[in-house]
């Protein structure tokens, strides 16, 4: 197997390149994401489009109750995304309030608050000007 990042040939059967160590294989989904083909498919869906929020970003309640169809739901899409079971994996910390203000964290408002500042300072994050004026308070 030729390796993608240096063009050294490998053996068979090898996950990483024996050269430079690069992978060789393409990544599977964490397995913590097969949790959620369990869920109410209302919770469901919340949280896949949850997950499409990028790196940096935002968006509110209303937005992504909006997103999965349901426009008069943000209520629902709150708690839908407090009993995410993998709120790490699935960064149900980029959701705020439609004023900018955080709402709360499974995790805690102090580590949604670290979250949204590491992502906000982060060199590359696609913030948008929403993000960027998202008030930095619970």
């Amino acid at each position: 197997m030729t390796c993608p990042a240096c063009g050294a040939e490998n053996r068979g059967g090898v996950k990483f390149c024996e050269e430079c160590g690069a992978r060789l294989e393409p990544r599977q989904a964490p397995r913590a994401l097969m949790v959620l083909s369990g869920l109410p498919p209302f919770q469901a869906r919340v949280l896949a489009e949850a997950r499409r929020i990028p790196f940096g970003d935002v968006a509110s309640y209303a937005d992504l109750a909006r997103r999965i169809g349901h426009p008069r739901a943000a209520r629902a899409v709150g708690n839908a995304l407090a009993a995410n079971p993998v709120p790490v994996i699935i960064p149900c910390h980029r959701i705020i309030r439609m004023d900018g203000t955080w709402g709360r964290y499974a995790l805690g408002d102090t580590l949604k608050t670290r979250l949204l500042a590491l992502e906000r300072s982060t060199p590359g994050a696609s913030a948008t000007p929403r993000a960027r004026r998202a008030r930095m308070r619970p």
